[in-house]
């Protein structure tokens, strides 16, 4: 029998364990698809990715009107027109989307995931998957059902239980401003990397050893685009500079660290649902281990925007 949550996983005792988790997972996914996710490099483009791939699952690999897409994206205040099809354009050019001609209308461009894709994709919802291991009481059992893959079994109807959140589609504003720029979720995902456990429940959360510079050059970003970023953490006081010797050390709003981990909780836990309705599970949620996220005492200045 399918086991159910014995809470939400927005509020699980172990949901900054698991998201830092899931963050040095998400480094080492970067390491291997860095070309991938030149493209794929904002929310946008991910809930734009999970779009193509729930509509594709319903054609039979026959592929879908790029026109219907962007229609959809636009409806769902994902994207304006233009931007999707400039995506599609790039996954195109690098074989990342498949374009085929309509059968009935030529006229019409029809366009489905790659393998390569649908082989990465797994990757990643298999990554999501392990990053639960702090919120699971036993890791899941595929038994008989080891010829599940993971793009069906469990990234398929996560992208769908995402398209089908308005609160993931669109997150708090400080939380756009770091997933909306590109790269920010590399940046975000490089902080939370370095934060201890025992600091999640911090006003202020210091990160050492961090440079603007350093990261710009470890990643690939331009450091106009790292600094605007930084700038408007700053100015949003989502994170800030403390003179504690050479050079100054980053700290991050535990406001801010708490609200992302209860947005990316939403996508944590369509993983869980894709889990339990895929294999069968020998346990609950673990219980309490005093890793609860006390309210926040720090108020978000500035909002942010995102753009079509």
């Amino acid at each position: 029998m399918m086991r159910m949550f014995q809470t939400n996983m927005e509020t699980h005792e172990a949901l900054f364990a698991a998201t830092r988790r899931q963050a040095e997972r998400a480094l080492d996914f970067h390491s291997r698809h860095n070309r991938f996710l030149r493209f794929v490099d904002t929310h946008q483009k991910w809930l734009l990715l999970h779009l193509i791939a729930d509509i594709d699952a319903g054609t039979n690999g026959s592929g879908i009107a790029v026109n219907w897409i962007a229609q959809r994206a636009h409806d769902l205040g994902i994207a304006s027109r233009n931007t999707t099809l400039a995506f599609f354009g790039q996954l195109s050019a690098y074989g990342y989307l498949v374009q085929r001609e309509s059968r009935s209308d030529r006229r019409m461009r029809l366009v489905s995931l790659s393998r390569q894709t649908e082989d990465i994709l797994a990757e990643w919802v298999t990554g999501l998957a392990a990053s639960l291991a702090p919120c699971l009481g036993a890791e899941p059992d595929p038994g008989n059902q080891a010829d599940l893959d993971p793009y069906h079994s469990l990234y398929l109807p996560a992208a769908k239980a995402l398209l089908d959140m308005s609160q993931f589609i669109r997150p708090p504003v400080d939380i756009c401003l770091m997933q909306d720029i590109r790269g920010g979720w590399l940046v975000m995902n490089h902080l939370l990397s370095g934060i201890e456990v025992s600091e999640c429940r911090d006003d202020t959360v210091l990160i050492p050893d961090f440079t603007l510079a350093d990261h710009a050059r470890q990643f690939s970003m331009s450091r106009s685009t790292i600094y605007r970023l930084f700038r408007l953490a700053e100015d949003a006081a989502l994170l800030g500079w403390r003179e504690l010797g050479s050079p100054p050390m980053l700290w991050m709003s535990g406001y801010h660290l708490r609200q992302y981990c209860r947005w990316n909780g939403r996508l944590l836990g369509a993983i869980r649902t894709a889990i339990d309705s895929a294999y069968p599970m020998t346990s609950s949620l673990k219980a309490a281990n005093q890793q609860y996220f006390l309210p926040a005492s720090t108020e978000i200045r500035a909002p942010a925007t995102r753009s079509a």
